[in-house]
């Protein structure tokens, strides 16, 4: 099976995308189990598309992008949660082709293959929780973005304030999705500061 993946040839996405639709559909088939916190954001959400402001009318810990989503979510599917496991996978899997791309990019392994997106996407797949749309599933696309512009300057080993601008910016957006997401950033300024001659500021 894993063999099958070591050939580089991106329509092994397909595959994994196949892979995806099998391992849910049991849980398609047996129904929904709403959490709550997709209950919590659904409401947040409702709150907002009824006119509501955040953190003024809806108080609630969730960042101000997520909190869009949720709304125009609301907007399209108001008593739907369906929708949050369909476009939690769907960001699963591009943030696996991402995570592969840049594996691939950077040239991380001898060989390119599809196995590390394989792996990525079962482990996410083997939890719930991560199948829904979450704040921390959305800043994690962004999180990768960052990793990969940090790998991109490192291998250029020169200055790019354009590369680092666009970190500054992808890790914004993250903590929009999540605060904590922000986090991420200390550990590349390390990056950049140890493995390039990125000037202080």
């Amino acid at each position: 099976m894993l063999s099958l993946f070591k050939i580089n040839d991106p329509y092994k996405i397909l595959i994994i995308l196949f892979v995806a639709v099998i391992i849910q559909l049991p849980i398609f088939i047996s129904g929904i189990n709403v959490a709550l916190p997709e209950i919590e954001w659904h409401t947040v959400g409702a709150k907002l598309a009824e006119g509501g402001e955040l953190y003024i009318d809806v108080y609630y810990p969730i960042g101000p992008l997520s909190a869009q989503v949720y709304r125009l979510l609301s907007l399209v599917a108001p008593d739907g949660y369906l929708i949050y496991t369909i476009l939690g996978l769907i960001l699963v899997i591009i943030q696996a082709v991402i995570f592969n791309i840049g594996l691939i990019q950077y040239k991380a392994y001898n060989q390119n293959t599809y196995v590390p997106s394989l792996i990525y996407f079962v482990l996410l797949m083997g939890m719930e929780d991560y199948i829904t749309l979450s704040p921390q599933l959305m800043g994690l696309t962004f999180i990768l973005f960052s990793i990969s512009l940090t790998f991109k300057i490192i291998e250029g080993r020169k200055r790019a304030d354009e590369d680092v601008i666009q970190i500054g910016l992808v890790s914004g957006c993250a903590a929009l999705f999540y605060p904590l997401s922000i986090l991420v950033i200390f550990p590349v300024r390390i990056a950049l500061l140890c493995f390039t001659n990125t000037l202080i500021r």
